[in-house]
């Protein structure tokens, strides 16, 4: 989007979801709305769980959209966390979808796409990377006037999710014998070897101090990992470190 912006020869770009469907919803109808619950899926990353997450890069379009109206941005995240919900303007949708194109790609075409790259192509889509190609395809069937190619950008790899797949065709069925076995050997060696090394692990209390220290000991200056990457990697996963005891405690 942002290379569009300053001139790459770039078209339409297109909105791939799964089966919780948010964008395409919105491009649907100007309205961005929150489903009771959220279905489990084989592309987690693109589930949107509650009315206290928002695609971070949507919410950056739509300050483009919105002309650089920080104030009505605002309003209307403070709308979508005490409604659920929040709409544009027609014109706004209007030109929404001048830049955007959105599609859904619900759990069985996710699978379907896998099993019809892998026999085209041989090559293993993960299920994110699989609805991205499948709305991709249901872009060039829809589109009318732009000739230009479209290109899919896969996003992780598929040893990420062998175990859900292979789980879902075993129940659902489609996928051949060549496919289920090529899912059971396309673990990298890098990492396949991973599982032949000894596990180590630290058991560090409940406690937002205690873990920080810990952190600071190993990877700030001085610590196991020093040197400019390491206190910078120290000093991120601490942050996350902290978020996620302070999550627990809150839980608790």
């Amino acid at each position: 989007y942002y290379c569009r912006m300053m001139g790459a020869p770039i078209g339409r770009l297109v909105i791939a979801s799964n089966q919780n469907d948010i964008l395409p919803r919105f491009f649907e109808t100007g309205t961005y709305s929150y489903h009771d619950e959220v279905l489990p899926s084989l592309s987690p990353s693109m589930d949107i769980a509650s009315v206290l997450q928002i695609s971070s890069n949507f919410e950056r379009f739509l300050y483009y959209l919105f002309e650089g109206d920080t104030k009505r941005l605002n309003e209307k995240i403070k709308d979508l966390r005490t409604k659920k919900a929040f709409s544009v303007t027609p014109q706004e949708l209007d030109r929404a979808r001048q830049e955007f194109a959105a599609y859904c790609v619900d759990e069985e075409n996710t699978k379907k796409c896998v099993a019809k790259v892998f026999r085209d192509a041989g090559y293993l889509l993960c299920p994110h990377s699989a609805v991205g190609y499948a709305a991709g395809e249901q872009f060039l069937l829809h589109r009318t006037s732009s000739k230009n190619p479209v290109v899919a950008l896969a996003t992780a790899h598929v040893a990420k999710f062998v175990e859900p797949l292979q789980a879902s065709y075993r129940e659902k069925g489609g996928a051949s014998p060549e496919l289920m076995k090529a899912l059971s050997s396309c673990m990298p060696g890098e990492l396949q070897r991973l599982y032949n090394l000894p596990s180590r692990r630290t058991v560090i209390e409940n406690d937002v101090e205690d873990v920080k220290q810990y952190l600071l000991r190993n990877f700030s200056e001085g610590g196991r990992c020093c040197g400019g990457f390491g206190a910078a990697a120290g000093i991120a996963v601490l942050a996350v470190a902290i978020g996620a005891v302070v999550m627990m405690k809150r839980r608790q």
